[in-house]
Parts: C-alpha cells; structure tokens; sequence
C-alpha cells in the first residue's frame, strides 16, 4: 500500500511540474525540427526551450512566447571550432575546463557560446564568427547558509 501511494505521488509531482507548452510554440518548433523526437521543454529565462537529440548533437532551440523563433544551440567541441578560431578564442579564455561549447544561430547571426566555472561563478563568453569576444557574463553561485 506505502508503494503504491508512493507511485501516486511521485506521478502526481511529476505531472505538476510538466512544462506546459502554448500549442502554436509547439506548432512553431515542429515546423522548423520536424525531424525533432521526444524533445524536452522547460520554461528558462529566453523563453520556451525545447531540447532535442539530433545527428548534429544535442540541441537547445528557444522561442518567444509569442512562438516566435530567437536561437537554437547545438553543442559541439572545441575540435569542431575552426583552428584559427579556436586560437582567437584561447586568447580570451586559455586553457580554462570549459563546460558547454556551443554553435549559435540567431537572427543576428552565428556565434560560439562558451561557458567555464570558476570557484565563484559561471562565466558565459560568446564569439563571434571570426572568434571575437563580443559578451562576458559572470553568474555568480549564490553564498547562502545550509
């Protein structure tokens, strides 16, 4: 009987917290990744994200609430970088372990965000084409008391 209302209860958390997705979002996204299956939808800062496995690698395509299209970001390693971008890019960052290498594509372009942890913070760089700096974000780790 505890399994069972167990089971009951962790369905009833799971389906609570389930991302609710507007239909014409969801309508936007399939028409742009009909090849897209079993993609998983959170709610994030951007926008409405759907995260998605492809032959490319692992994707993250964002859209506004309005369904309309802002960026998609495929991860990809450092190797996959151009090598004199790849050089302008450990200029600015060295030989930091980086967490998340990706290629970007907005409406404004393409781009390569990457991102390194500190002790402190998070600190997320984006590139240009050309490996430029254009952005640097440091999310600070909150310091609260356990």
């Amino acid at each position: 009987m505890k399994i069972l209302l167990l089971l009951a209860g962790l369905l009833m958390a799971n389906t609570a917290f389930a991302t609710k997705v507007p239909e014409h979002v969801r309508q936007a996204f399939e028409k742009d990744h009909p090849e897209a299956e079993a993609a998983f939808w959170e709610i994030t800062k951007e926008g409405y994200a759907a995260t998605f496995q492809a032959e490319e690698g692992l994707i993250k395509a964002i859209y506004s609430e309005s369904g309309d299209w802002k960026e998609t970001r495929t991860r990809i390693l450092l190797r996959d970088i151009p090598a004199d971008i790849q050089r302008e890019i450990r200029k600015v960052i060295g030989y930091s372990k980086t967490t998340y290498i990706g290629k970007v594509l907005t409406p404004e372009g393409r781009f390569y965000r990457i991102e390194s942890e500190t002790a402190e913070a998070v600190v997320v760089r984006v590139f240009d084409e050309n490996g430029l700096l254009i952005s640097e974000e440091q999310l600070i780790f909150s310091i609260g008391k356990a």
